[in-house]
Parts: C-alpha cells; sequence; structure tokens
C-alpha cells in the first residue's frame, strides 16, 4: 500500500480527479471501475452520460453525471456538416433526387431502371454558369447528353 489510508479514504481525496465508470463496475468489489477524470470525461462523452443517468440508482453517479454534463459536446446541425457533391457517403438516391428536384425533371422520366436523368441541360446555361459542365466537374464522371448515375 502506498498509503497509510484506506481505499475508501483514498478515493474520497482523489474526488473530482477519478470518476468510477458504470460499465467497469463491479458489483462484488466497490473498489473496482474507477478511472482519471481524463480519461472518463474524454471519447464518446455523449453516450458516457446516458449510461451514467442510465444506471443512477440512489445517487450513485451524480458525480458523474454533472461532470459529463460540463464537457458534453453542442449537437452538430446539416449546416456543420462540411460536404460536396460527389462524397461516397451521400447516397446515389439523394444525388437522383437533387438533380430531380433542380432540373425539374419530368415524372415519367424519372421512372426508368437505369439510373438516367433525362433532363435538356442546354436550358440551364448563361454567359457564365453551364450546369452541365459544372455537374461533370463536380462528379469527375464523363458525362454526355444526359447525366448518368451508375451504382
Amino acid at each position: 500500500m502506498l498509503t497509510h489510508q484506506s481505499k475508501g479514504e483514498v478515493i474520497q481525496e482523489l474526488d473530482g480527479l477519478i470518476y468510477k465508470n458504470p460499465v467497469h463496475s463491479s458489483v462484488t468489489d466497490e473498489y473496482v471501475g474507477y478511472e482519471t477524470a481524463d480519461e472518463y470525461l474524454s471519447g464518446n462523452v455523449v453516450e458516457k452520460f446516458e449510461i451514467a443517468k442510465r444506471l443512477n440508482d440512489n445517487g450513485i453517479y451524480d458525480r458523474n453525471i454533472e461532470a459529463l454534463n460540463a464537457v458534453q459536446p453542442e449537437p452538430l446541425t446539416a449546416v456543420d456538416i462540411p460536404w460536396k457533391i460527389g462524397l461516397s457517403w451521400i447516397s446515389v438516391e439523394d444525388y437522383q433526387q437533387f438533380m430531380y428536384d433542380t432540373f425539374d425533371t419530368r415524372e415519367y422520366l424519372k421512372e426508368n431502371n437505369y439510373n438516367v436523368v433525362g433532363i435538356n441541360l442546354n436550358n440551364y446555361k448563361s454567359d457564365k454558369f453551364h450546369v452541365y459542365e459544372s455537374l461533370k466537374q463536380m462528379l469527375g464522371q464523363d458525362i454526355t447528353n444526359s447525366l448518368t448515375i451508375v451504382i
């Protein structure tokens, strides 16, 4: 033993510097499952917060809940997530719907099974902007007369 104190006294003295992680705690040994504040108050603190609230019988994890609440990140909104056309985590269906909405694609052209967006891209041209060329560049695909999405 490094000190002449009991385990309980050491834990009490380290209050705020260590936290009992409910995931690693033991019902048979009350001294198992402690982590440093640096470790416990980092990582997936949203999940840790939910677990501490769910397992907080008789206020045993009140300190955890208070400390985890103070380090909760601001929830992300759609505008917080950077994206651009061509990212693999945006589904083909979302790209397709975007093009349908943007180019006002006729319903009968949407119902084919070939995933071809049938539009006249020349209607969306000006001296400064040509949507056909822009989408071709953004998707990095060879686009001929109509925009094709390959699954």
